[in-house]
């Protein structure tokens, strides 16, 4: 069975800063360069039930994990962990101010396939993972929305050669999908939208899964233990 890949978008106070900072600045040590993006095999427009069409997703799936083992940088998901064992009153509204979920692929492999190696590199930090003072954020926004100003049908074609589901346009599966990479695609403007507005800074980090946080357990030996699964 397979395994989420979250993007998490936590609101940070002026009280947090100095703890958060120092917690990614040590997350972010030896963090690869952005991978370049391969080629993916479009999906035949329809039918879906065509050897073609089944190769094309196939193809993509597997693209996506091996672009998602470059993306995925082991510390930031340990500091995700770290976060919402420590602190649960996090994946409150009030903190946990955007969020997005994909099964079996990292959302941030989803957005960078959409748009594209060049326009991701110019987002803040780190493959996906950034940190914002509450002083960087209005700059911050102003340069996502514009580098994630893009042509929908462009995105949402190549966005969904790493999903394992689709169909032709129209169908329910292809709504879905449209859905699950239209998200993916405003979450990070959305964010910095939500923080500007209460002048507050933006914490971003992938993981792979959630933490348990029912049962009391040491942060540490999580990260250390858990299993994932590309």
């Amino acid at each position: 069975m397979g395994i989420e890949g979250v993007w998490w978008f936590f609101k940070i106070q002026e009280s947090d800063w100095t703890e958060i900072k120092s917690d990614f600045d040590r997350a972010a040590t030896g963090v690869d360069s952005l991978p370049e993006v391969q080629s993916f095999v479009l999906r035949p427009v329809a039918p879906p039930v065509t050897p073609k069409y089944a190769e094309a997703v196939v193809a993509g799936v597997l693209a996506g994990a091996e672009l998602g083992k470059r993306l995925f940088h082991r510390p930031f998901h340990e500091l995700a962990f770290k976060i919402l064992i420590e602190k649960p009153e996090w994946e409150s509204s009030e903190r946990l101010v955007e969020f997005a979920l994909q099964s079996r692929v990292l959302p941030t492999v989803v957005l960078m396939t959409g748009i594209g190696h060049e326009r991701f590199a110019q987002l803040p930090g780190y493959l996906g993972n950034m940190l914002l003072h509450p002083q960087e954020v209005a700059s911050a926004l102003e340069l996502v929305s514009h580098t994630l100003d893009v042509d929908w049908q462009s995105y949402s074609t190549k966005a969904k050669c790493t999903l394992d589901y689709g169909g032709p346009p129209g169908s329910e599966f292809d709504f879905e999908a449209d859905a699950d990479v239209a998200k993916i695609l405003h979450a990070l403007p959305n964010a910095l939208q939500k923080v500007k507005n209460d002048e507050a800074g933006l914490l971003v980090l992938s993981s792979w899964g959630f933490p348990d946080t029912d049962t009391p357990q040491d942060s540490n030996t999580v990260a250390e233990s858990d299993d994932i699964e590309f």
